[in-house]
């Protein structure tokens, strides 16, 4: 499972207008390509340049109200012009966001076993996360 770790950017009103990676695991350094030295401090919007304003809003709405978000969703990588599926789960982390993700592949799906295992592992990884921000 992908686990990626942002800090809010807030403009002097407070408002979040961008989100910064912060700290990402070693799936995340494969799936974008680069060592994360080189991923860390970088914008969103620099690591995924075609994000949408719509999954931003639901990413900044999460870090406001502390109530996470779960959804799929298409993204196109950067590196290797190719769009993935992706299962999603957004929590907020003291001023920012935890993204936990896992590749959703049609010709490769989780069996009924498996997908137990990660619907536990990403339930106690969000209760323990929920905790810290706390």
């Amino acid at each position: 499972q992908g686990v990626a770790v942002y800090q809010a950017v807030r403009d002097r009103a407070g408002a979040i207008v961008d989100l910064r990676l912060t700290m990402a695991n070693a799936i995340t350094e494969r799936l974008l390509e680069r060592p994360l030295h080189e991923l860390t401090g970088q914008s969103i919007r620099r690591l995924f340049p075609t994000i949408s304003a719509g999954r931003l809003a639901r990413f900044y709405q999460v870090v406001d109200t502390g109530r996470s978000d779960r959804f799929q969703a298409d993204v196109l990588l950067p590196m290797a012009p190719t769009t993935r599926c992706f299962d999603l789960t957004a929590t907020r982390l003291a001023d920012g966001l935890l993204i936990t993700y896992a590749e959703l592949r049609p010709d490769d799906p989780l069996d009924e076993a498996n997908w137990g295992q990660y619907q536990l592992f990403r339930d106690a990884l969000n209760t323990a996360v929920n905790a810290i921000g706390r």
